[in-house]
């Protein structure tokens, strides 16, 4: 695996909670200014929003992670940058691709907002994710005791779980290398998941000083 770098050390999992002051919010209806998939003309689909306001980054504000999956977005990087807490400006994407039916028939355009928290993760978790990215442990004996640790989570910072190997996004504003700061696996918390695959994995990168976003997709 290339050299990573994550934003946030040690990382936190995003777990559905019942305690309505959170500050996360695990999918949700989109109603940010400027967050419309220019492929579909139709909100893009929120995955998560987190108040940064509670970890140690220089990021002050809500970041909400944002994707489509029913065209070409899914198919290239795709960058944005948060204006507000409310407005995001698109960068870059990729073109086309609209389809109907997929990644499943009657696919939402959101999904039930959740209250999360961020459960940290403890340095024997990260520890074997490690090993498991770098090919110092073998998947088939971890699935045997921590199952749950290879399959793409929902993961703020730290090191992920990952499908493929990584690489790192340029911003598309300062040019500079851009670091890790989350993973998102299938779950959504509702009856369907993001594409109905918990092998499917969406990947962020940021650049804190252009306060832009840049995500892709792995799949197994």
């Amino acid at each position: 695996m290339m050299e990573f770098s994550t934003i946030i050390k040690p990382g936190y999992f995003i777990e559905i909670s019942e305690n309505e002051s959170s500050f996360h919010e695990l999918c949700g209806e989109n109603h940010i200014n400027g967050a419309e998939c220019p492929n579909c003309n139709k909100p893009l689909l929120k995955l998560f929003t987190l108040d940064s306001r509670q970890l140690p980054i220089s990021y002050d504000g809500k970041i909400h992670f944002l994707f489509c999956w029913t065209c070409n977005i899914a198919q290239e990087d795709f960058f944005y940058k948060h204006i507000s807490d409310q407005k995001i400006e698109i960068l870059k994407y990729g073109l086309g691709g609209q389809m109907d039916d997929f990644p499943y028939e009657n696919y939402p355009i959101s999904f039930d907002s959740k209250r999360a928290v961020l459960k940290e993760i403890n340095d024997t978790e990260q520890d074997i994710i490690h090993k498991v990215n770098t090919a110092q442990a073998e998947e088939y004996e971890i699935n045997q005791t921590k199952p749950d640790l290879i399959v793409p989570k929902h993961q703020i910072g730290g090191e992920p779980y990952l499908l493929n190997e990584y690489r790192t996004l340029a911003c598309p504003q300062c040019s500079e290398d851009m670091k890790f700061i989350a993973s998102f696996g299938d779950r959504t918390g509702s009856s369907g998941g993001f594409t109905n695959n918990e092998y499917v994995q969406t990947v962020y990168q940021i650049c804190q000083n252009c306060r832009t976003l840049g995500a892709y997709q792995m799949t197994d």
